[in-house]
């Protein structure tokens, strides 16, 4: 996680001269991949967005900024998710719904199948829910 963060950092005080520019029409939600993107090769800066999404659309021609991204949504809302706990050796299994999108390492709100109790948890990469 802290990772993630000093990345984003980086990137957010990359020079200009160093911009991922998108190859074609990139919509809301949409992935930014090597295909449909290009770079001056250069920096580290592509690399960083590679993989995430962008929030906003961005249309052939214009540059893609780290603030117009976040990381690639593995929940989506209302998606039934595995919530676990895991305390000392005990693990719990749950069904729950998705309250919201998220990527990794994001805190997410869940609803409980059985209690219909709202609870928190962060996003693995396996895209269960690990409760806290």
């Amino acid at each position: 996680m802290k990772a993630a963060a000093t990345l984003l950092l980086a990137l957010l005080l990359s020079p200009a001269a160093h911009a991922l520019v998108a190859n074609q029409t990139i919509p809301a939600g949409e992935k930014i991949t090597p295909d449909n993107t290009s770079d001056d090769g250069e920096s580290e800066f592509a690399t960083g967005l590679i993989g995430r999404e962008v929030k906003r659309t961005v249309y052939a021609g214009q540059s893609i900024l780290p603030d117009n991204t976040r990381a690639a949504r593995i929940v989506l809302r209302n998606q039934l998710v595995e919530v676990r706990y895991i305390d000392e050796g005990l693990l719990i299994i749950a069904g729950g719904r998705s309250m919201a999108d998220a990527g990794e390492g994001e805190v997410i709100e869940v609803m409980n199948l059985q209690s219909r109790k709202l609870i928190h948890g962060t996003v693995t990469p396996e895209g269960w829910v690990l409760a806290q």
